[in-house]
């Protein structure tokens, strides 16, 4: 055995590819527990402070605490993981125009949802948003639009591709 080998080089490196699908399957595996949720939160730039830092905490600390609060007031830890999404600023879409220039400080996220309160934050017989959590919403000053959407069922890959685009699976 070579001495400066390490036990690590004898196990696989997955592609982000296979961890994509990995967690596609093992989200997907959940579903009877949970409803998931895609999110892309955009945000007022504004001028203090414009970093990825402040937007990620902008989405964990009020766009998730508004859902949570909606879900339950007295229970914590509903949605069992808050870290699932990513930060974008420099990043656009290939159908935008470059023309547009406009490139705001946005997140993409997952977010699971317990089945049994679902129906606090979306409605399914209009197929959208429940009116209480779009006027929770509204009252974020820093946040420009919400889209909060269920995940069709097979369209998990797509979401997790779409949404990590361009970036490593753990940001810093």
């Amino acid at each position: 055995m070579n001495p400066k080998s390490t036990e690590l080089n004898h196990y696989p490196l997955f592609s982000k590819k296979d961890l994509i699908a990995q967690y596609s399957e093992w989200l997907e595996s959940r579903k009877d527990v949970w409803d998931l949720f895609a999110a892309t939160a955009v945000f007022n730039a504004g001028g203090r402070n414009s970093n990825s830092a402040r937007w990620c905490d902008e989405y964990k600390h009020k766009v998730l605490w508004k859902i949570k609060k909606r879900l339950a007031h007295s229970y914590t830890n509903l949605i069992p993981f808050e870290d699932f999404f990513y930060y974008e600023f420099e990043q656009s879409s290939l159908f935008k125009s470059a023309a547009e220039g406009r490139k705001p400080h946005h997140v993409h996220g997952i977010i699971p949802i317990p089945k049994n309160l679902t129906h606090k934050i979306w409605d399914s017989n209009t197929g959208c948003l429940t009116l209480r959590i779009q006027k929770d919403f509204k009252s974020i000053k820093t946040l420009s639009s919400i889209l909060l959407e269920p995940i069709r069922t097979g369209k998990l890959s797509d979401w997790l591709s779409y949404s990590s685009k361009g970036k490593p699976f753990y940001q810093t």
